[in-house]
């Protein structure tokens, strides 16, 4: 067959392409020029749709269009009208699924050419059925539904043996790149080797998606994420391990997880601070009553707010001298110390700050125990915020009451309050993670759970979490006016939402800073498998 060449729109030669040996090679060569899509011999394009079986629903909606533009124009479109086409978000996200076709071998890269991609060829496929979901968290009941399939070239995952796949909920295996609404590929099996990722299934019927390791009579499930402790059992039943990961750019919102400074740079950042010398993911060692003063209105969607409970006045102390155990010391410091007047003068402020600053259809959280909840829910009312539930974090291993004069006091309260009506809240996420049940208001969980301690109030990562994936959305800006050891802001930077806020004491002001630092935003695991 004579040399091909290629030719942009305007029927300009390129450059020499390359031999094909028959018509079948010729289907479809494509090379990108000046940010277009070139396609040479279009009369070879129809074949092109006996491969869109091989392909997910996105990149055959891509392939499709791709192709039938060529058909209508002789050319194809350009990166910016597949993402206008099909709506996604982001040039890069097209760039993205031209470059996912070239990997999956329908699209292949030519040598010595500007972006240059040619023929498409086929080969073998499996088709594996989507068998419902995993928890990379909390484990869930296990229950098969087979509705859909995906395809798979069969050289990717391994000549023999069955799989299936399943949806990935949460967040426990992102340092292993999976991340919440990936699928993973499993290979059917009941051993593993210490240090795969596995479906396991404990308690009779809960699977879950860990790390599994051997230890002395038991097994030890581990998270590949440092906020979370690992699961032991003495019996664990394997169903399979991970052998691929297929990552979800289709999800909503997902094109837009960048990188920490998710919204600087836009109108919404100017409309934010009264001071410019103020930045996006950014916490301040400042009282947080100035720094709310340079907020502009109605600019915030979500506030988690865990206030100074005014414990520290009453100064109880007990040494434990049996136990080996810590010493208890009512005594957080001098920011948790007040006169009844002026802690309520103090809270009022606050609060007023918080429902200037939250957006109309924002969300507020603010954490107490039965020292300050009342009065804290009391002001919140009188200065207008709707009350939308109580809930209660039930503490499984509390400190016991050691005067014996009282009930252990095991929970703690969290008031979840809305501005007006049309307020974030993500009900059907709430219930996948619950079982596929309702969400309840009383959740339990030791208070150790969820990494090492610093600051002498903070709450776990699991609970910061729950609440942000369950009253925002991805891209949303994130306030704590207590920012205290950073647990908000870690998990703000993680579920790729952008985050603000203050913390008064200059050590846990460092604290959280280090912390910051250290965690990954989940948008770099979009970029690995």
């Amino acid at each position: 067959m004579p040399l091909s060449r290629t030719y942009d729109r305007n029927n300009r030669r390129l450059a020499p392409a390359t031999n094909f040996k028959n018509d079948a090679e010729l289907k479809f060569f494509l090379t990108f020029y000046n940010g277009h899509i070139i396609i040479e011999n279009k009369s070879k394009v129809k074949p092109i749709l006996n491969y869109l079986k091989m392909l997910t629903k996105r990149k055959k909606q891509v392939l499709e269009y791709v192709t039938k533009y060529i058909s209508r124009h002789d050319y194809a479109p350009s990166l910016e009208e597949i993402k206008k086409h099909l709506g996604l978000s982001s040039v890069s996200t097209a760039h993205y699924h031209i470059q996912a076709l070239q990997d999956m071998g329908y699209l292949k890269k030519e040598d010595n050419q500007p972006r240059a991609l040619a023929t498409m060829k086929s080969e073998p496929t499996i088709e594996i059925p989507i068998l419902g979901g995993i928890a990379a968290g909390q484990p869930i009941e296990a229950i098969e539904t087979s509705n859909e399939t995906i395809a798979l070239p069969r050289n990717e995952i391994g000549t023999s043996g069955k799989y299936y796949a399943l949806r990935v909920t949460g967040n426990s295996m992102i340092n292993e790149g999976i991340f919440d609404g990936d699928i993973v590929v499993i290979k059917k099996q009941e051993t593993a080797n210490d240090g795969q990722s596995v479906v396991a299934i404990i308690d009779e019927n809960e699977a879950t998606l860990k790390k599994i390791y051997r230890e002395s009579g038991r097994f030890r499930l581990q998270p590949a994420n440092p906020d979370l402790f690992p699961i032991y059992r003495k019996e664990v039943e394997i169903r399979g391990v991970v052998v691929k990961i297929i990552r979800n750019l289709d999800a909503p919102n997902r094109d837009n997880q960048k990188n920490v400074s998710l919204k600087s740079n836009t109108e919404e950042f100017n409309k934010l601070f009264i001071k410019e010398s103020f930045e996006f993911n950014k916490i301040y060692n400042m009282e947080c009553l100035e720094f709310m003063k340079n907020i502009g209105n109605e600019t915030i969607d979500l506030i988690f707010a865990d206030p100074p409970y005014n414990l520290s006045k009453s100064n109880f102390k007990m040494k434990f001298v049996k136990s080996g155990g810590s010493d208890l010391n009512t005594n957080k410091g001098e920011w948790d110390k007040f006169s009844q007047e002026d802690y309520e003068i103090f809270t009022k402020k606050w609060l007023s700050e918080c429902l200037r600053i939250l957006k109309k259809a924002g969300n507020i959280w603010v954490a107490g125990t039965y020292h300050n909840i009342y009065l804290t829910g009391h002001l919140m009312q009188k200065l207008g915020f709707e009350i939308l539930n109580e809930i209660l974090w039930h503490k499984t291993d509390a400190t016991p009451n050691l005067s014996c004069t009282r009930f252990v006091a095991d929970h703690e309260n969290f008031i979840w309050a809305r501005k007006s009506k049309g307020n974030t809240f993500n009900y059907k996420e709430m219930k996948s993670i619950n079982n596929n049940k309702q969400m309840r208001s009383i959740w339990s969980k030791g208070k150790t759970t969820g990494g090492k301690k610093i600051h002498p109030t903070q709450k776990p990562a699991w609970l910061l979490e729950r609440i942000v994936l369950a009253t925002s959305k991805p891209g949303d800006i994130v306030f704590d006016p207590f920012m205290g050891s950073g647990t908000t802001a870690v998990v703000a930077k993680k579920l790729n939402r952008s985050f603000l806020g203050t913390e008064i004491n200059p050590c846990y002001y460092k604290a959280a800073l280090e912390r910051i630092d250290k965690t990954n935003n989940a948008t770099s695991l979009l970029n690995i498998g």
